[in-house]
């Protein structure tokens, strides 16, 4: 699978509703902290390939505490704000992106 194929895959779940972009993640498409860059990315209007998530999370901690195999569990989330957008990260695969101010 190709880069574009990988970023396709991992974004085509997109949805905004209300202001609040939220997709899934699929371990089949890669790690987590590329879904997590491909949908902040979506939902700021920003370029990928220019959003360095590790300016705000480490992106390897990311994937280890979400690994489905070793990680810490459906009911584990991490939040924090990059690109003026408050992201969730849920242990189910679930990615929630809405600006900074934003209530659902």
């Amino acid at each position: 699978m190709s880069a574009r194929d990988t970023e396709t895959a991992a974004t085509q779940d997109v949805a905004r509703e209300d202001g609040v972009y939220r997709t899934s993640h699929d371990e089949e498409t890669g790690p987590l902290s590329t879904t997590v860059v491909l949908a902040v990315s979506e939902a700021a209007g920003a370029d990928p390939s220019e959003f360095q998530l590790y300016t705000y999370v480490d992106p390897d901690s990311l994937d280890a505490l979400f690994d489905p195999t070793t990680g810490a569990g459906r009911e584990t989330y991490v939040e924090f704000v990059a690109l003026e957008h408050r992201v969730t990260v849920y242990g189910s695969g679930e990615i929630e992106v809405q600006p900074v101010g934003f209530e659902s």
